[in-house]
């Protein structure tokens, strides 16, 4: 990979940082980084097929670093320093697990089924932001993330002929996916966005590294070629999330995310030649109006807990 292709992304996301003023930055920036995880999610579905969710993580990750230890090199390490390692660390820790569950689903499901599944993520990060942020959400917010979780039971449809185990997987990719979103909102601006994302990156490289022994399988050209794509923009994707989560509260972004739902029903038909059926599209209804909705409830209750 040449230095001008690994510097390219974050060389990016740096400039797009200085419009971190502008009242709406933080939804620019989640919706960007949506549009970056369904092209990670297509990549990642393409290697699963032939290597474990483990070693693909794990050529992400290390990617991630060769990647990120120029910028914190040239700030002579100082961008290692922190004062809440403990929260870099279960960050770090909680995002790889949602990785290695998803990618686990999109080995076994439709990609546009998985995303739509995983779409509880924004309602969990709602839930989770009460006990941990102490943001208050009302009995109206409430409801919808119920509703929101009902539909997504619509697409997994427990007890039915249709039904697979491997369904379950994005729900636990989604649970940790939003504790890493709120524990990104409790380090806050206490740390610049580029130590969340390098002190998650070594947490989860050097917990995947315990693994990849029993699961190592040699690569070819091809998966090579693919890896070095996946881990340049898994790091845009990342530092786009932590700069819009450092601007906005967790729940008013959190809906964003049923974006990708486009995104990924796109590449499921251009790259894998498959469309969400009618429980999918039903399911991912109703995730996608609850989650509105609690977008709506939180502007009109001006953050009081409607």
């Amino acid at each position: 990979m040449s230095d001008a292709s690994t510097r390219a992304p974050v060389r990016l996301a740096s400039r797009l940082s200085r419009l971190g003023d502008h009242p709406f930055a933080g939804v620019g920036f989640v919706l960007a980084a949506m549009v970056v995880f369904s092209t990670q999610d297509t990549l990642s579905k393409l290697l699963v097929a032939d290597y474990s969710p483990f070693e693909v993580a794990w050529f992400r990750y290390a990617i991630n670093v060769l990647v990120l230890a120029p910028f914190v090199l040239r700030a002579g390490g100082l961008r290692l320093r922190s004062r809440r390692p403990g929260l870099h660390i279960g960050r770090g820790l909680a995002v790889m697990g949602s990785a290695l569950a998803f990618m686990g689903a999109l080995g076994r499901m439709p990609i546009a089924d998985a995303t739509a599944i995983n779409f509880v993520s924004p309602l969990a990060t709602v839930a989770l932001s009460i006990p941990m942020l102490g943001e208050r959400v009302g009995p109206r917010r409430w409801a919808a993330v119920v509703v929101g979780f009902a539909g997504a039971m619509i697409i997994v449809r427990p007890g039915g002929d249709a039904f697979r185990w491997a369904a379950l997987l994005p729900i636990l990719s989604a649970i940790l996916w939003a504790l890493g979103m709120v524990l990104t909102r409790r380090i806050e601006a206490s740390e610049p966005a580029l130590t969340t994302l390098a002190w998650s990156t070594l947490a989860a490289v050097a917990t995947l590294s315990l693994f990849l022994p029993f699961v190592w399988r040699p690569l070819d050209g091809r998966a090579i070629a693919i890896l070095a794509a996946l881990g340049v923009i898994s790091v845009l994707g990342q530092y786009l999330t932590i700069l819009g989560y450092m601007r906005r509260p967790a729940s008013v972004l959190a809906p964003l995310a049923y974006t990708q739902m486009v995104w990924s029903t796109i590449s499921g038909l251009l790259v894998f030649g498959t469309a969400p059926g009618a429980s999918t599209w039903l399911g991912a209804a109703i995730v996608v109006v609850s989650g509105l909705y609690v977008l709506h409830r939180e502007r009109l209750s001006g953050r009081a807990g409607g």
